[in-house]
């Protein structure tokens, strides 16, 4: 299962609009509060982390809770995990309220332009 939905034609895809969002917000974000660019580097790394878990979780999330309590779930987690891995990788660049403050917006830029595209 985990190998098909790693070559899954919309995984990828998804896998792309996010990293590519995400890293454009983290780059705006980084010029705009006068913090490193390798902050970037932490933003690829989880979304590489919580893209896969989330396709593989959600599924199971609407059976559990419908599509619209499972989006929510789900995005509330991947912000949490987000922004505490940002943090934790970057403390001496950015405090917890911005690393929470930039998860928050790169996944709601994320999220629109999935609903845009998918």
């Amino acid at each position: 299962y985990i190998v098909g939905m790693l070559l899954n034609f919309n995984f990828l895809l998804a896998l792309l609009l996010a990293l590519i969002s995400e890293l454009v917000v983290g780059l705006i974000f980084a010029i705009i509060r006068k913090i490193s660019k390798k902050i970037l580097i932490s933003i690829g790394i989880i979304n590489l982390i919580t893209l896969p878990i989330l396709w593989l979780a959600y599924p199971y999330l609407i059976t559990l809770a419908g599509i619209f309590w499972s989006i929510l779930i789900a995005e509330i987690v991947v912000v949490l995990i987000e922004g505490e891995f940002i943090y934790l990788l970057n403390r001496n660049r950015i405090s917890i309220g911005q690393a929470f403050l930039l998860a928050l917006i790169m996944n709601l830029v994320s999220f629109i332009f999935g609903l845009w595209l998918f």
